[in-house]
């Protein structure tokens, strides 16, 4: 079992690695000098916050490193609130979500994954039980198309090996 889990955490970080810069942004040039983002919080690199933010230009060799640990840090955390065993697909559809959002373990995706819907857990990273987009907001009020089609994104990462 340890095997398969380290195997699948090495499947997840390089998925992520070559997916989610495009949708972080945030190193041209081969550099990135920290940012605020839409959400008004201070970003590096790849979409990295937290206190630990130098300001100063980061290399893009550092916004690799920091954004590799990045996702190891959100799929433990997926992994930590997911009680059964779900297919690779949806560990990476559920940690690019996690890294954008930090809301896996109070999201209605972790509620019915474990609950064994996978096809509504994975549709659930984008949409609330009524259609209406969710994770799709800046602060709770301001839809954002481009992070809707983030979900969207992960909602089709996240069903390629479900049955």
């Amino acid at each position: 079992m340890q095997g398969l889990k380290s195997k699948a955490t090495a499947a997840v970080v390089a998925a992520l690695l070559v997916s989610l810069p495009a949708d972080e942004g945030g190193v041209q040039g081969g550099f990135s000098k920290p940012y605020i983002d839409i959400a008004g919080v201070k970003t590096v690199c790849y979409g990295h916050t937290g206190n630990d933010i130098e300001n100063r230009v980061y290399t893009k060799a550092e916004c690799e490193q920091i954004l590799a640990k990045d996702i190891e840090k959100h799929l433990a955390n997926v992994q930590k609130h997911l009680k059964r065993e779900v297919p690779t697909s949806m560990l990476i559809g559920f940690t690019s979500f996690d890294f954008n959002t930090g809301g896996f373990g109070i999201s209605r995706a972790m509620r019915e994954a474990n609950a064994g819907n996978f096809k509504v857990a994975c549709n659930a990273l984008a949409h609330n039980p009524s259609g209406r987009p969710a994770w799709s907001y800046v602060n709770g009020d301001k839809f954002v198309p481009g992070l809707y089609n983030r979900r969207l994104r992960e909602v089709k990462e996240c069903l390629k090996d479900v049955q």
